[in-house]
């Protein structure tokens, strides 16, 4: 008899720790092109991924991630990144 796990049921469990680093990447990766100024980036989530070398889908869920704690806003396919959170997340950890 064969079972199988949903991802719909237990995406963060089985992805946790990855999806961890590539959050903290794309959060990397981002507070550095901002810089000092939060303006709006535009790369698409393929480039942002061949950057990281990591998945696309890899690439969403940690961009999904970090809208969920306020840290970035997609708006019109471009990112505002809010620098302070950002920096708490890779910092400290917390969010």
């Amino acid at each position: 008899m064969e079972y199988a796990v949903s991802t719909d049921v237990f995406p963060c469990a089985v992805l946790s720790d990855e999806l961890n680093l590539v959050r903290n990447q794309v959060a990397d990766y981002l507070m550095n092109a901002a810089g000092t100024n939060p303006q709006a980036q535009r790369i698409s989530q393929n480039d942002l991924a061949m950057e990281l070398g990591t998945s696309r889908e890899m690439v969403n869920h940690a961009l999904a991630s970090l809208k969920r704690e306020g840290a970035i806003k997609i708006v019109r396919n471009k990112i505002m990144v809010d620098i302070k959170i950002l920096r708490i997340i890779l910092f400290t950890g917390v969010t």
